[in-house]
């Protein structure tokens, strides 16, 4: 298996020119599509130029001060996204460990299955849309930004979810709870023999949480 990057740059990267071939796209700028092993460990940087990553098993580090950070297609991966106000974007993950903050920048992170994700955003929104099965663990904390959480409805978990001054759904208690097949019912009290835990944490924003 092959992992496809894909980066916009104003300065080449220090890559060896067997390593990348270059395409002028503009003045300044250049496109680079490297593929390497899937378990490769990588670093990306770019100031404003958009990264790409598929296909990861190895381990990752995204970088960016306004660039977009896009990992997609990942599993048993280990990865890092840092960025300034660029947004972060994750798609179909699966068993993995992921680390994401960004100071302005919204959080994205879609079909993320059984992994362990820690998301940070001093004023950006945070959104998770994904099944954590028994084994994930899940800690998104924003000042400002929103959180938007939607877990399968007959998953289930444990939710400590808080917004201090921001106003949202139902608040839910950090007791043990387990899903409900009943709509849009967020929690439904009971022993929680296994399952997953979300911490959910906003000072001014709003948290929503879908049971679908």
């Amino acid at each position: 298996m092959y992992l496809l990057l894909i980066g916009l740059t104003r300065s080449f990267p220090s890559l060896s020119p067997s390593e990348h071939l270059p395409c002028q796209v503009g003045r300044d700028l250049a496109e680079y599509s490297i593929l390497a092993p899937a378990a490769s460990t990588l670093i990306l940087q770019s100031l404003d130029g958009a990264l790409h990553a598929q296909g990861l098993q190895g381990d990752a580090v995204l970088e960016g001060a306004t660039a977009t950070a896009e990992v997609s297609d990942a599993a048993d991966a280990h990865i890092h996204i840092k960025t300034l106000s660029g947004s972060a974007r994750l798609t179909n993950i699966r068993h993995s460990r992921l680390y994401i903050s960004s100071v302005t920048g919204n959080i994205d992170a879609r079909n993320v299955t059984e992994s362990l994700i820690e998301a940070h955003s001093a004023s950006g929104r945070i959104t998770y849309d994904g099944d954590p099965g028994t084994s994930g663990d899940c800690k998104l904390t924003s000042h400002s930004g929103d959180l938007d959480v939607s877990i399968p409805a007959g998953a289930i978990v444990q939710i400590d979810s808080h917004s201090f001054t921001g106003a949202g759904d139902p608040p839910t208690t950090p007791s043990t709870t387990q899903g409900s097949s009943q709509g849009n019912r967020f929690l439904r009290p009971g022993p929680m023999r296994s399952g997953s835990r979300f911490v959910l944490r906003s000072f001014r924003g709003k948290i929503h949480l879908k049971r679908p």
